[in-house]
This record gives structure tokens, sequence and C-alpha cells, in this order.
């Protein structure tokens, strides 16, 4: 099966692990990418992104969209949907665990920002502000040169608020 051919069905594992905790949605997701044939665990000297990762990481931007777009029609703060915050905190663990790009969690979040008003941005931002260290650790060191960026486009989102 090719790796796009696995967009649907990664679309799916995401979409059932929003249903759960963080933490069970990540096992879940884990489980359920491992039996499309995903490699997850990678070796951490290559540095490049496979299509593999592309992939996952545009079926999460993908579920967040739908999302976001339920939300908007039953006119409901997205951030405030327990699945959209499980969808973030499973991006940051995917993220930190070399499944996906490491700037994923903060170019969905982002993602997330515009579509949102001021106010349901602040409440985004508080998102962020709890999970200080884990933005922290996707940022750190020179060579999450692409985090840095999506965390600065996240700000500069706000700022235009």
């Amino acid at each position: 099966m090719s790796v796009f051919a696995k967009l649907e069905p990664t679309k799916a594992a995401i979409r059932d692990a929003t249903q759960l905790s963080a933490e069970q949605g990540t096992e879940s997701l884990h489980s359920a990418l491992s039996k499309l044939g995903c490699t997850l665990e990678k070796n951490k000297a290559v540095t490049a992104e496979t299509e593999e990762e592309e992939c996952i990481a545009l079926a999460f931007r993908m579920v967040l969209e739908d999302l976001v777009s339920e939300n908007n029609s039953k006119r409901q703060d997205a951030i405030e949907d327990p699945r959209v915050v499980a969808l973030l905190d499973i991006s940051t663990h995917a993220a930190l665990s070399s499944w996906v790009p490491r700037q994923l969690p903060l170019m969905v979040v982002h993602e997330l920002f515009e579509g949102q008003t001021a106010k349901q941005c602040g409440v985004a931002f508080g998102y962020m502000e709890k999970r200080v260290e884990e933005m922290r650790q996707l940022t750190e060191a020179g060579e999450h040169k692409y985090s840095q960026a999506a965390l600065l486009r996240c700000c500069n989102t706000l700022m235009q608020r």
C-alpha cells in the first residue's frame, strides 16, 4: 500500500483517537498506524522527513480542519471541544516520538488560531501555556528551526488578533 493510500485510514485512526483521553488516544493511534504498516520507530540519526511522516502530519491537519468546521457549523468554540484538545495533545506526543515532523503541533495550533476569534485564540494560547514544557521540547536546540518558525507564526497570528 502506498503511503498516501494510507491517508484516509490514518485520518480515521486519528479521529478515533480523539475520542479517547490523550494517553489512550496516543496508544490507540500507535496501534492503528502500526497495523497500517507505518514505521513509527525511527533511527534518530536520520533527520529528513519521510513521506510517511508527511502523510500522518497531513492527516492530523485534515482532521483538525474537519473538527473546526464541525464546531463552526454548530456555532461552538473549537478549542473547547475535547476532541480538538486531544488532537493537539496527540500531535505533540507524535512529534516528540518522531512519528511526525516536530513542527506539526505548532502548525496545528497556528491553523487553529487562523479560524478563531481573538477570545477563542486566548483560550487556545492558554492551552499552549499549560503545555509550555512540551512546546519547549519541540523548539529547543538548533535542529528544530522549523518548529521555532512555526511558534513564531503562532505568536504573530495572536498579535494580529
